[in-house]
This record gives structure tokens, C-alpha cells and sequence, in this order.
């Protein structure tokens, strides 16, 4: 189902590395996974990360996208762009 949603709403490989590491299942994300989404950040790619975790941090739908968007966001805040604090911050503030 994942890849059919990838391939409709034509995601790129990072959004689609995203949406694997916050996908719904009761796993934690793979370290591996989280360090290539970290590596993005550094790109013109953070735009997309950030959006697509803001989306799934919304998601009431699913218990495991709101918790594994928090690993990953702060996974990425130790180990991505350092810009990832202050983008982290002011949407957090909507979120409730």
C-alpha cells in the first residue's frame, strides 16, 4: 500500500525514507534509515523532511506516526542540520 502512495502522490526517495522511518507499525525506526533521512537535512531536501513529519506528527490516525516522528525528530536534532532545533520548535507549538 506504502509503495502505491509513493508512486501516486509521487514522492521523492527522502519523503519516501521519511514516511518508511514513521510508517505504522510498533518497530522504532531503523537506526540506518533515521542516519540517511540525518544526511538529507544537509540538503535541499530538509524542506521535504520536515514536512512530511509535520504531516504525519498530525496524523490522529495512527498512534505510531506521532511517536516515531519524536524518535526521528530527535534523532535528527543529534545527528542532522542543526537548523532541525529551530525548525523543530515552532511547529511543535500548533501541534497541541
Amino acid at each position: 500500500m506504502r509503495e502505491l502512495k509513493n508512486r501516486v502522490y509521487n514522492y521523492s526517495e527522502m519523503e519516501q525514507m521519511v514516511r518508511e522511518a514513521t510508517c505504522n507499525n510498533d518497530r522504532d525506526p531503523q537506526t540506518e534509515l533515521m542516519r540517511e533521512i540525518a544526511k538529507g537535512t544537509f540538503t535541499v531536501d530538509f524542506s521535504a523532511i520536515m514536512t512530511i513529519i509535520w504531516k504525519r506528527m498530525k496524523d490522529r490516525s495512527s498512534e505510531h506516526h506521532a511517536r516515531k516522528c519524536i524518535i526521528l525528530l530527535e534523532f535528527l536534532q543529534r545527528e542532522g542540520n542543526v537548523e532541525m532545533v529551530r525548525t523543530a520548535r515552532q511547529p511543535a507549538l500548533r501541534l497541541a
